[in-house]
């Protein structure tokens, strides 16, 4: 499909086949299992939601936040087996017991998102993991999200209700995950195999001198314009419309 020179732009696209499943793509198969749908239903329970803390607003870590973290502990310098927790939900207030106050102290002092921090704590005698029971052990804490709390409107729907609305909104988040998967790698196809002359533009204006992905948004933008026209629809209508014409692999992980 040959194209023609944009004079006002001054640049030449010439596009490959692109419609009729001409363009295959393989992208994971994502599935909504019902451990998810369960573990999502246990969240909703909480009567509370986290609302991220604006950082330019709030600063860092501090007592009366909830902090989701990465952690792990040493005992004599050793790793211990169960002592390595992800996504672990700790509210800073006083009053905690053991570890948690050592947790709370050591680290609500203005730590920023994906900041790490190590400190000694000292674990109760009847601690869950039982290599920490009574021992001192040095924490490693890294921060990954920085919230307040905020009550929530009781749940007044039943459980099997609530599953049902959690499957909804997860087979929603599912196709667009999906559909973004498909988009970029229509678009990796397109750039790598339509031909976009824009040398002249390119040469000639600023932003193109901050790298290749400036470039390649150009020769996008280009790419789409041409299709558009070609297809006569709207330039913003091209990502969905050349994901439904391409063939789409669900590959199994």
């Amino acid at each position: 499909m040959a194209g023609d020179l944009d004079e006002t732009k001054g640049v030449t696209v010439d596009l490959a086949e692109y419609k009729g499943g001409a363009v295959t793509v393989r992208v994971p198969l994502i599935e909504i299992t019902e451990a998810q749908v369960e573990a999502a239903l246990q969240k909703s329970k909480k009567p509370y939601k986290l609302i991220p803390v604006r950082f330019v607003e709030e600063g860092g870590t501090k007592m009366g936040h909830t902090v989701i973290m990465n952690w792990d502990a040493k005992v004599d310098g050793r790793p211990v087996p169960g002592a390595k927790k992800e996504n672990f939900e700790l509210e800073f207030k006083e009053g905690h017991p053991e570890p948690w106050a050592t947790f709370a102290t050591k680290m609500a002092v203005g730590m920023g998102q994906m900041e790490t921090k190590v400190f000694p704590a000292t674990f109760p005698e009847d601690f869950e993991i039982e290599g920490l029971r009574g021992k001192q052990a040095l924490v490693q804490a890294v921060v990954k999200n920085i919230a307040r709390k905020e009550v929530k409107e009781p749940e007044t729907r039943s459980d099997d209700e609530v599953r049902a609305a959690l499957r909804v909104k997860g087979e929603q988040t599912v196709k667009n995950r999906t559909d973004k998967a498909v988009d970029e790698a229509v678009k990796k196809f397109l750039l790598s195999s339509c031909n976009v002359n824009a040398d002249k533009v390119l040469n000639a204006v600023s932003w193109a001198k901050f790298g290749e992905q400036s470039t390649l948004d150009f020769k996008w933008n280009c790419i789409k314009e041409k299709i558009a026209v070609a297809e006569g629809i709207e330039p913003r209508a091209v990502v969905e419309f050349l994901r439904d014409e391409a063939e789409v692999i669900l590959m199994e992980k």
